[in-house]
């Protein structure tokens, strides 16, 4: 794809993927060709995961198609309404409460970076699938450039150095 392409999609897109991730998907949206249309899909927005997380308690999970921790958590809060119904005076559904309040406690304090993590791997999987790779003539200099440019400018984000070229 066009550099300009990909300096426009980081910086409309790249608060919805993990920063640490950025400079690899601008090196994989440029070696395929063909995703202009198929990467613009509706990443899940940080805001509305937080906001899944505190409405739809054991249910976020699964809005994160994490499907296995999703349907355990789900079990969990099932569990401890059951045990609350028939062991009611006994110490069983408090624990299994309390274990429930902390997993979702660790929920809230880590929806924005599961949410990125998703949309990341919703975009490796739309390039994996609908791209095609650009040959292009090897160039040594340009990943050289890249990485001279990143020790000189230790502070600057990649989109700044697409802004430049």
């Amino acid at each position: 794809m066009k550099k300009e392409f990909v300096t426009q999609f980081l910086v409309a897109n790249g608060k919805y993927f993990p920063k640490n991730k950025l400079d690899y998907i601008g090196k994989e949206l440029e070696k395929y060709d063909g995703l202009e249309y198929s990467i613009n899909s509706n990443y899940i927005s940080p805001l509305r995961g937080v906001l899944y997380t505190f409405l739809f308690s054991p249910f976020d999970r699964l809005f994160l198609k994490d499907k296995f921790w999703g349907v355990l958590k789900f079990c969990l809060a099932v569990s401890v309404i059951y045990l609350y119904i028939n062991y009611k005076y006994t110490n069983l559904p408090y624990i299994a409460f309390l274990f429930f309040l902390v997993w979702q406690f660790l929920d809230y304090i880590t929806v924005i970076w599961r949410v990125k993590k998703t949309n990341f791997r919703t975009l490796k999987s739309i390039i994996k699938e609908n791209g095609t790779i650009v040959n292009k003539p090897k160039n040594d200099n340009s990943s050289s450039d890249l990485e001279n440019w990143k020790r000189d400018n230790p502070n600057l984000s990649l989109n700044d150095y697409y802004k430049q070229k």
